[in-house]
């Protein structure tokens, strides 16, 4: 398939200050491409150069095979359609005139608004839940239903591509999702989305095609899985963060703490957490604030509690997301436990996915190791295994192992030492 927009050796600066170097690039039809990159990397200004707002300094620009440049802006106008960064409108025109607006390519210049245009306005403010709004003034919506209107009127168009240029910048987090979610649609329904986002969490989940921009320059360009690492962030954004896959699969970012937190003291003992869905942040700060040397697990990718403990630069035993324990995890926790001073449960719930972590620290408490069983939650109500759960939890407890009722309590034991 040919490339329905393509670039080569595309340069742009201002005052022979380089904004854009030698970009070589193309974009098929119906692809969903988000233009990731820091702040001045220069994403909005390849958009503009994308759109024609701006001329390159070299290179060329290939819409359709023909060159940009020799391309009538009216005709520019009915293949491609913009949504700038900012879409404050100036004077009190209803929703319905602003998308009316959308329809100047295909009108001459005095020409009133023929019945396919009403048609078309009516369609897009449909497809874009805006048709109720239409009599309302655009300065009376809210951010979220201002920007559909401009989306609607981008579509009014009637373009093959769709430009946006941080659509989501300044709206509410719902809002945020529904303009995405939208997109998503338009492009399901054949059209070439191309978006500037600096949310790269948005971009990786809704995008097929993602190009990160450094200093002008393509960094990294594939499928979100082969650009949202943690090399390319690491190199690009100079910040440390943790790639996850939560629910949808796709690589989803968590920006790693910077926090000053005391060397590991080589005279405490080290301590295993068996944790889970935030029953250990409290202890895991503690310790980490302490100077104890910790790991943790078996804990899922993305639990909050793993995402403390893998933000903190300590090891943790880790499965998939929504995975039960698999036989090879469960040698590796006790590899990992074997090599701990003491093991302290949180009063997590245990179902038939993390049961076997109850049973590491059974064999643990049977080799002679330390156990602390931290129970603020009585195991019958964290017990969703029918009743194995309890079972193992009352032969640890006949074992030796220590029940905690508080954190507090928990605190003033291992400053004893830890030792049961």
């Amino acid at each position: 398939m040919k490339p329905m927009i393509r670039c080569i050796d595309l340069s742009f600066g201002y005052n022979s200050n380089l904004i854009i170097k030698n970009i070589n690039l193309e974009i098929k039809s119906g692809e969903f491409v988000g233009i990731i990159g820091p702040n001045g990397s220069g994403k909005s200004t390849l958009l503009k150069l994308l759109s024609g707002v701006l001329v390159p300094e070299n290179g060329k620009i290939y819409l359709n095979g023909k060159p940009l440049d020799q391309i009538r802006i009216k005709d520019l106008a009915r293949q491609m359609a913009v949504v700038p960064q900012n879409t404050e409108v100036l004077y009190d025109f209803s929703a319905y005139e602003i998308v009316a607006m959308g329809r100047y390519p295909h009108q001459g210049r005095w020409n009133r608004e023929s019945i396919q245009d009403y048609r078309v306005i009516r369609k897009v403010m449909k497809q874009t839940g805006t048709w109720k709004l239409r009599n309302q003034s655009i300065k009376s919506l809210s951010g979220g239903e201002r920007q559909r209107v401009i989306i609607a009127r981008a579509l009014a168009q009637e373009p093959q591509i769709i430009l946006l240029d941080e659509p989501t910048s300044s709206l509410d987090i719902n809002y945020q999702i529904e303009i995405f979610d939208l997109l998503q649609e338009l492009n399901r329904s054949g059209k070439t989305i191309i978006v500037v986002s600096h949310d790269l969490n948005l971009a990786s989940q809704y995008c097929d095609h993602l190009l990160l921009i450094s200093k002008g320059q393509i960094y990294a360009s594939g499928t979100p899985d082969e650009v949202i690492t943690v090399k390319n962030i690491r190199d690009v954004y100079n910040t440390e963060v943790i790639i996850s896959r939560k629910y949808s699969g796709r690589p989803y970012v968590t920006l790693v703490s910077k926090r000053r937190l005391p060397e590991v003291r080589k005279d405490l003992p080290w301590v295993h957490l068996v944790c889970g869905g935030g029953s250990g942040q409290k202890i895991i700060n503690f310790l980490l604030e302490e100077g104890y040397p910790i790991s943790g697990g078996v804990l899922n990718q993305g639990d909050s509690d793993w995402q403390l403990l893998v933000q903190n630069d300590r090891p943790v035993v880790e499965e998939r997301p929504f995975s039960a324990i698999l036989p090879e995890t469960y040698q590796e926790l006790l590899e990992r436990m074997e090599k701990a001073d003491l093991i302290i449960v949180t009063d997590l719930p245990f179902g038939l996915g993390n049961l076997a972590n109850l049973k590491a620290v059974l064999k643990m408490r049977e080799a002679g190791k330390p156990v602390y069983l931290l129970e603020k939650v009585p195991i019958e109500k964290r017990d969703f295994t029918d009743g194995k759960a309890r079972e193992i939890y009352e032969k640890l407890v006949l074992k030796g192992a220590k029940v905690v009722e508080s954190m507090e309590s928990l605190a003033v034991l291992l400053k004893k030492g830890g030792s049961i």
